[in-house]
């Protein structure tokens, strides 16, 4: 599911110099200039606001285009059909993962931030390698795997999701509505209820690996 987050800052420096003659004026304004220059070059660059719009850059479409695909899934057989649809799943995360890694390696100013920021690529990671993994589905506690119902893994990775990116909305400026906060809200409960119900043997072994 995407979600929408934007953030748009502008800063502006202005310089006012008044009761000065002209050639004062001119001269203190190359001054100033010269000043605001130096100061500008020695300032130092974070990389908050740019992760914030990558984010919503990434998170802006709507779910419907997020797996879009032109196959014509009538002429495919389930096996082909699964594989595809992983595929394109995959693909998605990818090139977010791509577009996000960057900041691994960045400073931001807000150092909470720079956590989340870390905790989202590093969950983003996690859903790529269930999916590839073949562990993003439930499996019964007599080991049956039940296709296209969420595993334990998959369930907290969305429930972690949901709580990110309702974090930025709440603490770094995203543009979210009211509304679609609630429903993330509504959905982050429904998937914490899923999993505090959640009977089957890839549970104990999720547990048991973050253990």
């Amino acid at each position: 599911m995407k979600r929408i987050i934007t953030l748009l800052i502008l800063c502006m420096l202005g310089i006012s110099l008044i009761g000065c003659s002209n050639s004062d004026i001119n001269s203190k304004n190359a001054t100033n200039t010269s000043n605001v220059k130096g100061q500008n070059s020695n300032k130092k660059t974070y990389c908050d606001d740019d992760f914030i719009k990558d984010i919503y850059d990434l998170t802006n479409d709507s779910e419907s285009d997020e797996y879009s695909t032109n196959t014509d899934f009538d002429k495919l057989s389930p096996e082909e059909q699964e594989k595809i649809v992983k595929e394109q799943i995959v693909s998605s995360i990818q090139d977010k993962i791509d577009k996000l890694e960057k900041y691994k390696k960045l400073e931001f100013e807000n150092k909470k931030l720079e956590n989340l920021a870390s905790k989202y690529i590093d969950l983003l990671c996690t859903k790529k390698g269930l999916i590839e993994n073949e562990k993003n589905e439930r499996v019964n506690l007599n080991g049956q795997k039940l296709e296209g119902y969420p595993s334990y893994a998959w369930l907290q990775c969305e429930y972690q999701e949901c709580g990110l990116i309702l974090e930025f909305a709440n603490y770094y400026n995203l543009d979210m509505s009211d509304a679609r906060k609630k429903d993330l809200e509504n959905i982050k409960a429904s998937l914490e209820q899923q999993i505090a119900d959640y009977s089957g043997s890839d549970k104990d072994e999720n547990n048991k690996n973050v253990g």
